[in-house]
């Protein structure tokens, strides 16, 4: 959860303990964590790309911590990936660590599976729901033997136009 600001933040705590100008202040640091797991608060992401749409940001303290930032990770030149999961272990935790390892890289099952015909799936954005919601019509279609149609309609309310996609078994 540590993101460019915080990573430029440590940095120069540890410059000012140390009296040092390296980075870090001289001192090895051990990162220990996944990146697929939750993002860091309310700041850009030690990978992502720090330019953005637009430029101009850049020119702001904040815009320079972060490019700043970025560039501490970037200086790191050592990396381990442990691939072996420990905690779940021996042929019974199988199914629960495959399972685990589809939450963590954001995979679902396949919605026609009748495995997951009943199962409630809980999402982060409405962008993943309207995706999921649009495979489940299908798959319900094609499992039922149905035609599977997607209708547009244009919506006013308190004289705002909005805009829906409805998918429509029948």
């Amino acid at each position: 959860m540590v993101g460019c600001e915080l990573m430029y933040q440590v940095n120069e705590a540890l410059c000012a303990a140390k009296g040092r100008q390296e980075p870090f202040g001289g001192i090895s640091i051990i990162f220990a964590g996944d990146f697929a797991q939750l993002p860091p608060v309310k700041q850009v992401r030690l990978y992502a790309h720090v330019l953005g749409k637009n430029g101009r940001w850049l020119a702001s303290p904040h815009g320079q911590k972060v490019v700043f930032g970025r560039l501490l990770w970037l200086q790191i030149d050592k990396v381990v990936l442990l691939s072996q999961v420990m905690r779940q272990a021996g042929p019974a935790e199988q199914t629960f660590v495959a399972l685990l390892s589809r939450l963590r890289m954001g995979k679902y099952a396949d919605l026609s599976s009748l495995a997951w015909k009943d199962a409630p799936i809980i999402v982060s954005d409405n962008t993943v729901k309207d995706v999921l919601n649009l495979a489940a019509a299908k798959a319900f279609a094609r499992n039922t033997g149905q035609d599977f149609h997607v209708y547009h309609a244009h919506d006013r309310y308190r004289q705002k136009l909005g805009s829906s996609m409805g998918p429509m078994v029948c």
